[in-house]
């Protein structure tokens, strides 16, 4: 394999460890912030759980849920479940928390920053998904650095 290439390769392994570290860093630390906001009470206007394959024939969950909620006589709308939830191919962890998001349907408590009453999310604090996260980042970079430390030697 030619130099330039093998370098590029070793970059992008890099670049996605350390963006996937900060991406879950930041996204565990604003649903700690986000314990602090304002609970309101809201109505689920639509949700879903979507399940897909992917290239591989992998399954992939989504959960969907969107909300209208009022905060200081004012009517929003919002789409977060929680910080840092997504899609992912372990069932357990989107449908633990799809549940727990719809568990009083049609209503829901919705956390509101009171600085920027459009942002809010139903659920706030560290969960399962961040940890997750987390670990799959360090396990990334771990891996990445061994791998870049035993082909320099």
């Amino acid at each position: 394999m030619p130099e330039e290439l093998e370098f590029i390769i070793k970059v992008i392994f890099v670049v996605v460890g350390i963006g996937g570290a900060l991406y879950s860093v930041c996204t565990s630390i604003m649903a700690k912030i986000s314990c602090s906001w304002v609970p309101v009470e809201g109505e689920i206007t639509h949700h879903e759980m979507d399940e897909s394959r992917d290239n591989d024939g992998d399954y992939m969950y989504k959960a969907k849920v969107e909300y209208v909620y009022e905060y200081k006589r004012r009517t929003y709308k919002g789409k977060r479940i929680a910080f840092g939830f997504g899609s992912w191919n372990i069932r357990s962890l989107v449908y633990r928390a799809y549940g727990e998001a719809i568990s009083n349907y049609p209503k829901v408590r919705v956390y509101v920053n009171q600085n920027s009453p459009k942002v809010s999310s139903i659920l706030v604090g560290i969960r399962s998904f961040h940890d997750a996260n987390i670990l799959f980042f360090g396990f990334w970079n771990i891996i990445v650095y061994m791998a870049l430390t035993n082909m320099s030697s």
